[in-house]
């Protein structure tokens, strides 16, 4: 799907959550609505997925069979804070590569100081997820420690590896104050992934409210890099309503 040229648009679990927790589809399913819908993909999670481990291989064929892409995010912290974490980190970054995402979404965690050896950890997960053949992506929560434009800059400076790649969420810079574009810009050589929703808008569909998305989705468009666009907004009781909306507000850019 040429929506954006060298963007490919992706929908989430995030559309069908309820509907995966309480049994009526399965993340196979997911798939078969991508491909009705007209979407290049799936972006999956390990929290809601409660038969991920007996499902991988089924889903990653399908995906294949389809021509789907799939995507693997998870709320593991790229900074961790104890052995627990770290484990849950790696078996993370194995179960992507497995499934065929070429990343891996997370989180920052709380930030500690330049000296701590848990930026090791990160150095050490990073290099870990290159090996596989993927790498780690990270993005801006919108409540919990590492949230900020800030805080993500600073782990960038103090990390220094150019394979640690980042997730534009833009409805969380919006939500916590922070300008995106300014965000985008700062960020830009690094940017492989966005999440796309709306929380000015009451639907959470791109397009209307006061957020300016179209300004956004300018300066995303004019990425030299790929881009994965996800559509990471709820799906309340008809969620292909709101897939197609969103489709077609950014089909409407184009002419």
């Amino acid at each position: 799907m040429a929506i954006v040229p060298n963007r490919q648009v992706v929908m989430s679990v995030v559309q069908y959550q309820k509907k995966i927790e309480n049994g009526e589809l399965t993340c196979l399913d997911l798939l078969d609505k991508a491909k009705e819908l007209g979407v290049d993909g799936v972006e999956l999670r390990r929290e809601p997925w409660e038969n991920y481990r007996d499902e991988l291989q089924q889903v990653r064929e399908k995906a294949e069979k389809l021509e789907k892409i799939i995507i693997y995010a998870t709320f593991s912290r790229l900074i961790c804070k104890d052995e627990e974490s770290e484990k849950m980190l790696f078996h993370d970054i194995d179960i992507a590569s497995e499934i065929g995402s070429p990343f891996l979404r997370v989180y920052l965690g709380e930030t500690p100081p330049d000296s701590s050896d848990r930026w090791d950890v990160v150095r050490k997960a990073i290099a870990y997820a290159h090996a596989k053949g993927i790498f780690l992506v990270l993005e801006n929560c919108s409540y919990m420690p590492g949230a900020t434009l800030d805080e993500m800059l600073h782990a960038v400076q103090v990390i220094k590896s150019p394979l640690l790649k980042i997730n534009v969420d833009v409805g969380n810079y919006f939500m916590n104050g922070i300008d995106c574009v300014n965000a985008i810009s700062k960020l830009k050589d690094r940017i492989i992934y966005t999440h796309l929703k709306n929380p000015s808008s009451p639907e959470g569909v791109l397009g209307g409210g006061a957020m300016p998305m179209n300004h956004i989705l300018d300066v995303l468009d004019a990425l030299p890099q790929k881009v994965y666009y996800c559509f990471e907004f709820g799906g309340g009781p008809n969620p292909e309503e709101k897939i197609e909306k969103s489709l077609q507000f950014l089909k409407t850019r184009l002419r």
